[in-house]
């Protein structure tokens, strides 16, 4: 058995805590980075910078699993500096084909795309179908990339209350029910309980709510500017998220539509169909799966 050192964030709930079992049915979790076979970070922090400092003293390969590059964030500079903490990485894992092909057009990178894994989501017929449509928003809401002011404004668009918000995670809002974070069962629950989710994001390296909304048929409301889109919602199968554009005049447009039950019910089954394609390379097993090849393929 490989003995694997794991490094990056780890909490429950991160790509680290969510995969770290699945990895260690086949591998060894090792006592120290000294001992390792393989040195495997799910994703980049500080600790990556200080192993690297000792990476000729040390046997094992460094794997670096990459989430994004921040372009909205960072500067010039720190997408340069960036490309110098790859550089000590054996191989690089992605979370996504956009982020694999940010890698190679900024720093000429190849890596291999293994995925992320979601939370336990699974559709339960549970909705309520009076007609009264309620919003979902999970994940942050301080960040502007996220662009979360437009949720409230297309409530507004739509002439709808905006108790029929409900907001999961850290940050608070000023609009609707807000619930803190939440575990993976009450998550499961509001996903099944809401007819839409606004994931309103731009940049993103792969926007798990997303897949995370369409597993419970919850009709995920987008921006067409989405950098992951065509990996999740692609224009041959879902081309009314073409004209989503990034105002609330559009998204209400797009809202509206499913005041049709008849099309809401079908829009709703391709979600479900679409997911079933998704769900095996987001699941925790598949994406160790993904990972676990990479280990093969590193060893002599």
């Amino acid at each position: 058995m490989l003995k694997i050192y794991l490094g990056g964030f780890d909490s429950p709930s991160s790509f680290h805590g969510k995969i770290k079992k699945e990895l260690l049915l086949k591998n060894e979790e090792s006592p120290s980075a000294s001992e390792a076979d393989i040195i495997y970070f799910t994703s980049y922090n500080s600790e990556w910078d200080d192993l690297c400092k000792f990476k000729t003293k040390i046997k094992a390969k460094f794997i670096l699993n990459v989430l994004d590059i921040p372009l909205n964030i960072w500067r010039f500079d720190q997408v340069k500096s960036f490309g110098e903490k790859l550089k000590f990485a054996d191989k690089l894992t992605t979370i996504s084909k956009f982020t694999k092909n940010q890698l190679k057009y900024y720093y000429g990178l190849d890596s291999t795309v293994v995925g992320c894994p979601i939370m336990n989501i699974k559709y339960e017929n549970i909705r309520n179908e009076s007609g009264v449509f309620k919003y979902l928003h999970v994940g942050r809401r301080a960040d502007p990339n996220k662009n979360y002011a437009l949720a409230p404004l297309t409530l507004k668009f739509l002439g709808e209350p905006y108790e029929n918000l409900s907001n999961v995670g850290q940050d608070e809002s000023q609009f609707g029910v807000s619930y803190g974070e939440v575990t993976e069962d009450k998550l499961n629950y509001l996903y099944n309980t809401h007819d839409f989710c606004f994931c309103l994001g731009k940049l993103e390296g792969l926007s798990l709510t997303i897949i995370e909304s369409m597993s419970a048929g919850c009709i995920p409301v987008i921006i067409n500017e989405l950098t992951t889109r065509q990996e999740i919602l692609p224009s041959d199968l879902f081309p009314e998220y073409d004209h989503c554009y990034k105002h609330p005049d559009h998204l209400s447009y797009f809202i509206n539509k499913f005041k049709d039950n008849k099309y809401k019910i079908d829009f709703r089954n391709r979600l479900l169909n679409r997911y079933k394609d998704l769900e095996e390379s987001f699941s925790a097993r598949a994406v160790a799966k993904k990972i676990n090849k990479v280990f093969d393929f590193s060893q002599p």
